[in-house]
């Protein structure tokens, strides 16, 4: 009977022990799993941080651009401002050996204004040799930026015709009624002579 209580005994405290053994494995898993969740989150917060101030660096860094871009195209507006003033004064003194650089570098810096100027210095042979190639050249460029006299010389290259334009009714038409669109009196008058002529 002695025999028999001391192997209860030793059982009830193997179990004991066993039990205890593992409550003490379950803790150190959970312990464990604990801290790989905590060290997961860390790292995911800090990826999020990092992503964050990554964005932030790209969005200021594209603000910088985009205020650059802006300082430039500003300055060269005024620069282009300048020189086509400049250059008409010139023009309008029908002084145009003068007026030519001075329209030549705003056009180039793209004023619509200097580039039909120019335009029409090249179709008439004024301060520079008569170049109907350049003339329209410069005139499509003015054009192109909606500028009302530069549409009314495009339309007057295909309305005419010249060695490097066919002529165009139809084009011609519609560059007029571009220029006539913005009251441009070039324009409206040779809208006139195309309805005119039909």
């Amino acid at each position: 009977q002695k025999e028999a209580k001391r192997k209860a005994q030793e059982e009830k405290e193997r179990k004991a022990q066993e039990a205890e053994r593992k409550a003490q494995e379950a803790e150190r898993k959970a312990r464990e799993e604990r801290n790989r969740l905590a060290k997961e989150k860390a790292q995911w917060q800090k990826k999020l941080e990092a992503e964050r101030k990554a964005k932030e660096e790209a969005e200021r860094l594209a603000l910088a651009e985009k205020q650059a871009r802006e300082e430039a195209e500003r300055k060269a507006n005024e620069e282009a401002d300048s020189l086509f003033k400049k250059g008409q004064t010139f023009f309008r003194e029908s002084n145009y050996k003068e007026a030519v650089p001075y329209l030549l570098e705003s056009a180039l810096l793209g004023d619509s204004r200097a580039q039909a100027t120019l335009s029409n210095c090249y179709m008439n042979g004024n301060g520079v040799k008569q170049s109907h190639t350049e003339a329209f050249r410069w005139a499509m460029a003015s054009a192109q930026q909606n500028n009302s006299w530069g549409q009314s010389l495009v339309g007057i290259h295909y309305f005419l015709g010249s060695k490097s334009v066919k002529p165009d009714d139809t084009q011609a038409f519609f560059w007029f009624k571009k220029s006539a669109d913005q009251n441009n009196s070039m324009g409206l008058y040779y809208l006139g002579q195309c309805y005119y002529n039909g």
